[in-house]
């Protein structure tokens, strides 16, 4: 029958695969019968192969791709700023500190240098960006004009917005001119602008962590 051939004088050798059917595994011969058969042994029990732990493959890296015309556009409207923030006098702590000092209010003591320059600056910045919007479907380097949308006070917005006129007052800073000013190396200028980068990314931790 199929099940029973007669073998050669020679033995054969019975090669059983192992379960990932790439590495032969040899096991005992054919033991001869009286009969002139040979009984094959039941194949030994192959125990799994482990898998082979593998390094993941590094991270390919990515060139950082820098939009030239758009970097350009930011310096030179960063660079205007900062311009404009020295001419009138922002970068000086002093005018600040007088300005929010309310009892010298009608007094030759207060300082109305900070409120002339930001009322110039929102009429300035209406009519160019108006103008501008008014003309043009989209800027030069964007799809779209960014105007903010949200509209309902909340928690955070008076929150935040008390703390940042307490330390705008006590500091004579906002981060504005704080960031210019430290062009001119002064110890407490460097520790201001420090210190408010630390609080600016300690909020926005503590936003990802509520938010996830």
């Amino acid at each position: 029958s199929s099940l029973n051939k007669t073998t050669t004088d020679q033995q054969r050798t019975i090669m059983v695969a192992t379960t990932d059917s790439t590495t032969p595994l040899l096991v005992k011969k054919a033991e001869p019968m009286a009969n002139g058969h040979s009984e094959v042994p039941p194949p030994a029990a192959v125990s799994p192969v482990a898998p082979v732990a593998t390094k993941p493959a590094p991270a390919k890296h990515q060139d950082l791709q820098v939009d030239w015309p758009v970097a350009m556009s930011f310096f030179a409207c960063a660079f205007l700023v900062g311009l404009g923030l020295t001419i009138g006098g922002m970068t000086d702590p002093i005018h600040a500190a007088e300005f929010f000092n309310i009892f010298n209010v009608g007094t030759p003591k207060w300082d109305p240098t900070l409120g002339i320059v930001f009322f110039s600056a929102v009429f300035s910045h209406s009519i160019i960006f108006y103008t501008l919007k008014s003309k043009f479907e989209h800027p030069l380097f964007a799809s779209s004009f960014n105007i903010p949308c949200k509209k309902e006070i909340d928690h955070n917005l008076l929150v935040g917005s008390m703390m940042f006129g307490m330390g705008w007052a006590f500091s004579g800073f906002c981060p504005g001119p704080g960031l210019v000013a430290v062009m001119g190396l002064n110890e407490k200028t460097l520790i201001f602008a420090a210190f408010m980068l630390v609080g600016m990314a300690f909020c926005k931790t503590m936003q990802s962590r509520r938010q996830t």
